[in-house]
């Protein structure tokens, strides 16, 4: 098996979290910190906008799991493109 017949054989965050293991921390560390701005912000909005329940409502949603997985793929891209 190759490795894209591996990294298509499975779920997007089982995927993740081995990169998260094997990658370079100094990558891995300048992903989050990008993630974890966005998130914030977003937060933000959320609570600025009142819409706390609208997010509660949604979590079970198909577009999230579809979302969450996107942002799994993107996590994996962003931290194997900085190439340390």
């Amino acid at each position: 098996m190759d490795i894209f017949d591996e990294l298509f054989s499975s779920e997007p965050m089982e995927h993740l979290v081995k990169i998260l293991q094997n990658a370079s921390p100094r990558a891995i560390q300048n992903t989050l910190d990008v993630f974890f701005s966005e998130y914030a912000a977003l937060s933000i909005l959320v609570e600025e906008n009142n819409l706390e329940d609208k997010i509660l409502e949604s979590k079970s949603n198909d577009k999230v799991k579809t979302f969450k997985q996107d942002l799994a793929i993107r996590l994996m891209s962003d931290i194997l493109s900085q190439g340390d």
